[in-house]
């Protein structure tokens, strides 16, 4: 009998949900590996986006000094400080030139099969409804999307990790050294956790967050 290699891959999905927390503190003395840190960057890479334009990157901090830096800018969170790797995303709402882009790669890559006057135009018709908030919060919004895939690559990989989102934005845009149209939208601290949490995940029931119409 063929063996169900689905429902496995979902049991060791959700136990590794059940087994991540959002760790305040990491162990110093352990550093996640290269081979690791290429699949969690794979995973933000692959990651679906809003017509394919993945209108972000992804700042990896190793530098002690600069950690210390963005520690301070983010009012001192302990994880920022202790962190093995900062992921640092960074959305970018110039998407105009992120449509030529992606335009120009994906030409590339079909082999002639890429309609670009029809996509083309459909990208920059929805960008033109846009106001440069909305923009910005579209932006923000991949970005988001691509941090839940490295959560849950980190989840598969036994790799702890905290999502931050406290911290000083223009401070961290200048240690930063971000363009005009660039903003930092969220943290993402891994490494090894120092120690187990100290009681249950709590979560709100199913009927609490689910309905069915």
């Amino acid at each position: 009998m063929q063996e169900n290699t689905n429902s496995n891959t979902n049991s060791t999905f959700l136990s590794g949900l059940n087994w991540r927390f959002a760790v305040k503190g990491f162990d110093t003395n352990k550093r996640v590996g290269d081979e690791e840190v290429n699949k969690i960057k794979e995973a933000i890479r692959l990651a679906p986006s809003s017509f394919g334009l993945q209108p972000f990157r992804v700042v990896i901090v190793t530098d002690e000094e600069m950690k210390c830096k963005l520690m301070a800018a983010a009012y001192g969170q302990p994880q920022i400080g202790s962190a093995s790797h900062l992921f640092v995303f960074v959305s970018n709402a110039d998407m105009q030139k992120r449509i030529s882009e992606y335009c120009d790669l994906a030409a590339g890559k079909s082999g002639g099969l890429f309609d670009r006057i029809k996509a083309e135009a459909t990208m920059r018709g929805f960008a033109m409804l846009l106001s440069d908030e909305g923009k910005k919060r579209w932006a923000s919004e991949q970005a988001y999307v691509a941090l839940g895939f490295a959560l849950a690559a980190c989840t598969e990989l036994r790799i702890d990790s905290c999502p931050v989102g406290g911290y000083k934005a223009d401070e961290f845009k200048s240690i930063l050294g971000l363009g005009d149209k660039e903003e930092v939208c969220v943290i993402m601290p891994i490494g090894y956790r120092l120690e187990e949490p100290k009681y249950e995940k709590t979560r709100f029931d199913s009927a609490t967050i689910f309905q069915n119409i």
